[in-house]
Order: C-alpha cells, then sequence, then structure tokens
C-alpha cells in the first residue's frame, strides 16, 4: 500500500460519518423513551451490532485495530447513545418553554 498524508484523515473522516448517520437512526427510533434502562440497552446493542456489521463488511478492521479496545470502544459508543432520548426529552421542553 502507497503512503499519503490524507489517508488517515479520510479514513476518520469516513468513520465519523457513519458514526453520526447512526446516531441519527438511533435518536429517530429512541427520542421518546424515558425508560432509561430501555434506552441503555437498545444503545449497547445497536454498538455491537454497529460493531460486528463493520468487522463483516471490512475483514481489515479485525486485522488493523486492536481487538478488546476496538469492541469497548463501539460499546462506549452505544452508552453515549443511550444518552439521546433524555436530551431529546430536555431539549423538546427547553424548545417548548413561552420564554
Amino acid at each position: 500500500m502507497r503512503w499519503a498524508p490524507s489517508r488517515p484523515l479520510s479514513g476518520f473522516a469516513l468513520q465519523f460519518t457513519m458514526a453520526c448517520i447512526v446516531g441519527v437512526f438511533y435518536a429517530l427510533v429512541a427520542a421518546g423513551w424515558k425508560r432509561f434502562y430501555v434506552a441503555f440497552l437498545f444503545g449497547l446493542a445497536v454498538g455491537a451490532l454497529w460493531y460486528f456489521l463493520l468487522v463483516y463488511w471490512n475483514r481489515w478492521i479485525a486485522v488493523y485495530s486492536p481487538q478488546p479496545e476496538t469492541f469497548i470502544a463501539y460499546l462506549l459508543f452505544g452508552i453515549v447513545l443511550s444518552r439521546t432520548p433524555l436530551r431529546c426529552i430536555h431539549l423538546a421542553g427547553v424548545l417548548a418553554s413561552p420564554d
């Protein structure tokens, strides 16, 4: 493989864009959920599913990334996603206030 200075940045941009798209779909599905544990478990499931889908789609991820740390990072991504419904409810209250 030939080295190019822009390759790490383009890979980061692609990963960031795909994570944002997954986050938007998660927010659309879970926006009205009020029970934290349901959103938490669903977020973990989405993070794990997203990891296994990417590894299945591109097996080079498993070769070039340290495996336990990468899987834990995707689980942390799912935990961050699980905070989305609470933020949506909070923003809906702020936007609905007459002030």
